[in-house]
């Protein structure tokens, strides 16, 4: 029962706030049930928080990319404006890019 699942997520979300895990969780939750407003509100209050973090840190970069890409799903669920959809899946290839740049250069400096 998605609804029972999504109240245990509740309550794990207000213990753990900073858990990008149980974000992502609820998230997907939400938009099996239809309820695209509270993913969305929970996508936004995560992309708060991960702009408030430092920005080299890559863990903050991966849960970035992931909350974008619900976004999108979110968008593309609600037959949102296709521009809104593009620009957020823009948002998300630069940030992968900018992973993979960073990966790159520290495979760089193991091999030296």
């Amino acid at each position: 029962d998605y609804q029972k699942a999504t109240d245990y997520y509740e309550k794990a979300l207000k213990e753990m706030p900073e858990n990008y895990q149980i974000r992502n969780d609820i998230v997907k939750m939400y938009i099996k049930l239809g309820q695209f407003n509270a993913a969305k509100l929970i996508i936004q209050t995560s992309l708060k928080h991960i702009q408030m973090r430092s920005a080299s840190e890559s863990q903050t970069d991966v849960a970035e990319v992931g909350a974008l890409i619900m976004l999108a799903e979110i968008y593309e669920n609600e037959g949102n404006n296709a521009i809104e959809l593009k620009e957020v899946l823009l948002k998300a290839k630069d940030n992968q890019i900018k992973i993979i740049n960073r990966t790159s250069g520290l495979r760089e400096v193991e091999k030296e």
